[in-house]
């Protein structure tokens, strides 16, 4: 944890939230358009993911659009066993106080750890590049839900699966791990990083690693895959041969708690 100065200026995104602009006013801080100290996400887990694309590395509060969260509303013990994206979370029955903290100067920021993920493609004879950067996971998911993609895995120089068949791969963050990772895998992770196999024709379990020092490489075998970073929009189709490579990011996430 790092200390974190009063914000005086800040943005909202997400959902209308007149409720927050009052009690920002009523401290004195500024809601602006443009370089802010804090960013509010007033939204689900859709919004801290946008919010994070928009203003990488910028703190982040985030807010739940309801009044009860994992801080006001559950006990000690049970808080424990959330995921830790939910533990991030204020609403608007603990907000006014959370913000008392802030602008006193006595909240903290935490940081999370995001992916680098970068596919290379060929495409009329020259090869292309495109990255993202990802809070949750990337991942390579086949392009066709008819045809079962067929991959090559290497964590290093170490070839962790020869040839998986099924429907992806994916590489998850602790922030991520209890979102898709968790659907496919019903494991979750608190430090690290975890490799899914996406709905296997022979099950594999997933694999899980003390840091990303060692990138990870996914290559496209067999028919056409997707390169896939949290829920942007913008994807690229993989042809065999196609590969992708996942490395930890330079620079985490930082979120905001009192």
């Amino acid at each position: 944890m790092k200390p974190f100065a009063a914000p005086k200026r800040v943005i909202i995104t997400g959902r209308p939230a007149p409720a927050l602009r009052k009690l920002l006013k009523e401290r004195g801080v500024e809601v602006v358009r443009a370089k802010p100290d804090m960013v509010i996400s007033f939204g689900g887990d859709g919004t801290i993911l946008f919010s994070e694309k928009k203003f990488p590395g910028v703190p982040k509060l985030c807010v739940r659009a309801s009044k009860g969260c994992a801080k006001c509303t559950i006990s000690r013990v049970e808080r424990f066993e959330l995921p830790e994206h939910e533990k991030v979370f204020y609403c608007l029955n603990c907000i006014a106080a959370a913000l008392d903290r802030i602008v006193g100067g006595t909240a903290v920021i935490r940081e999370e750890p995001k992916l680098l993920g970068k596919v290379f493609y060929t495409r009329n004879g020259r090869q292309r590049t495109q990255e993202a950067i990802a809070l949750n996971e990337v991942q390579v998911h086949n392009k066709r839900p008819t045809h079962a993609l067929r991959c090559r895995v290497k964590v290093g120089d170490e070839t962790v699966a020869p040839v998986f068949m099924g429907d992806g791969v994916i590489v998850a963050t602790p922030f991520g791990a209890s979102g898709y990772f968790n659907a496919v895998t019903r494991h979750v992770f608190k430090k690290g990083f975890g490799i899914a196999f996406n709905n296997g024709i022979y099950h594999r379990a997933p694999l899980f690693l003390d840091d990303l020092k060692k990138r990870v490489t996914i290559e496209v075998i067999r028919r056409q895959g997707l390169f896939i970073a949290d829920n942007f929009e913008s994807t690229v189709v993989m042809l065999e041969g196609d590969f992708v490579t996942v490395e930890q990011a330079d620079e985490p996430a930082r979120f905001v708690v009192t």
